[in-house]
């Protein structure tokens, strides 16, 4: 959960360099530690928006009778956190399985997921702050 909210320029500077080295091969990421900034992003997200969606879930299911305005802001924010996880979690599966980084192994970033395991190559490529 730490690793989700520290954030370093080396970060920022990934997410800005990473659509383009998702294209072109040639180009090199910034280093990362044991999650990049992408990883990173899905897990603030998942925490923030999740905490949110079951937060406005509870109360829109608790207290739906107490004033209708409070209601509609609770289902506005349990919508909106819907929708950003939602699609995130789209983009999550195809940048990793559907499409995985260019020069990885087709199944290696679904081997991180659901194995926990990835191969050396990989761990230098993409994560070599904490290869290192």
């Amino acid at each position: 959960i730490k690793a989700a909210f520290i954030w370093k320029a080396a970060d920022l500077e990934w997410l800005m360099a990473f659509p383009v080295c998702y294209v072109h091969e040639e180009k090199v990421l910034p280093p990362q530690g044991y999650f990049n900034a992408l990883q990173k992003l899905w897990w603030f997200i998942v925490i923030v928006f999740g905490t949110v969606l079951a937060m406005s879930g509870f109360l829109s299911w608790v207290f739906k009778e107490v004033s209708p305005a409070l209601f509609q802001w609770v289902v506005v924010f349990h919508d909106i956190a819907f929708i950003v996880i939602g699609s995130m979690f789209f983009l999550h599966i195809y940048v990793t399985a559907a499409n995985p980084l260019p020069g990885a192994p087709r199944n290696e970033s679904w081997n991180a997921m659901s194995q926990g395991m990835i191969s050396i190559t990989y761990a230098k490529r993409y994560h070599s702050e904490w290869y290192e």
